[in-house]
């Protein structure tokens, strides 16, 4: 008698069936009593995606990073990106020109984590220019006792894009909807559970020298390197974030009468690509129940948030 090949489809074995069903259920339910309805950790973060003429609400979560970000288009259709810290952008684009001869400027961005008022309080990073955005909201960090957006006592924010006069690149509106404080609860179960992306580790630097292979180039010349942690914005100061599980975030203010826009930040040199993500499994946070009353304002120094 011959053997049987051992590429043939296995019979289904429906005790084992009911055991990982039952498995299943069990890990559903956990993530649903906690306010999570994503797959875990290690899931790739949404993004939020300004476009022109659009309008976000968020409530941002944690400290920002603050990157110099390189992006090609190779002729194989893939997205490259790399970033350097802020100082060595200038370093890294002289680099590559005596290198590989190729003139590819970078732009400085920043990033964050925050909840997609707009998604059902979705977690998605939010990376942006620096200078026509995140000086916006470092201008209300000097307001307020340098203190952190995404920390204890952040306020809900609303950000319109609009196209420049030129047509060549946007501008961006940023302004407060009020506070949005966390409770000790909730700032409690964040700092527990960790709900937010580990922006460092995803932003971490390149090596200059290494620039190059990163981004689809000829050429791995020597230079120098930098430290491999992605440099933190001046304010507010960086997080230490870690995990994608899910906590709750605050509830969104109730809406407004429209008030006069701050003047637009100059433009942004060019709209950036948008990261080359696969589409994911979103990372949500439900807003909680109204609170009956606003906790007491936190100093910074005690911000349980001032990762």
């Amino acid at each position: 008698m011959s053997d049987a090949p051992t590429n043939r489809a296995r019979t289904v074995d429906w005790a084992k069936v009911k055991e990982e069903r039952a498995e299943f259920a069990k890990r559903q339910a956990e993530r649903e009593a906690r306010g999570d309805s994503s797959s875990g950790s290690g899931e790739r973060p949404q993004f939020i995606k300004f476009k022109p003429n659009g309008t976000y609400n968020v409530r941002m979560l944690g400290g920002i990073v603050d990157v110099h970000r390189f992006y090609r288009k190779g002729a194989d259709g893939r997205h490259y990106f790399a970033y350097v810290h802020p100082e060595d952008g200038q370093a890294a684009e002289e680099f590559l020109k005596t290198n590989c001869g190729t003139e590819l400027r970078g732009q400085r961005r920043f990033a964050i984590n925050a909840y997609d008022r707009d998604d059902n309080n979705v977690i998605k990073i939010m990376e942006g220019p620096y200078y026509s955005l995140f000086l916006q909201f470092a201008d209300w960090s000097a307001d307020h006792n340098d203190a952190e957006p995404g920390g204890m006592n952040g306020e809900d924010w609303r950000i319109t894009v609009h196209t420049s006069t030129s047509g060549r690149g946007w501008n961006y509106n940023a302004r407060t909807l009020g506070p949005s404080p966390f409770t000790p609860e909730q700032a409690k179960v964040i700092k527990e559970t960790k709900p937010y992306f580990d922006l460092p580790a995803r932003y971490a630097v390149t090596p200059i020298e290494e620039l190059p292979k990163k981004l689809g180039l000829v050429g791995n010349a020597a230079g120098p390197a930098p430290s491999q942690q992605p440099q933190t914005a001046p304010v507010p100061s960086a997080p230490a974030p870690s995990m994608t599980t899910q906590a709750s975030a605050p509830a969104a203010p109730a809406p407004e009468a429209p008030a006069q826009a701050a003047p637009a930040a100059p433009a942004a040199p060019a709209p950036a690509a948008p990261a080359a993500a696969a589409p994911a499994q979103a990372t949500t946070a439900p807003a909680p129940p109204a609170q009956a009353g606003t906790p007491a304002p936190v100093s910074q120094d005690d911000d349980p948030l001032a990762f």
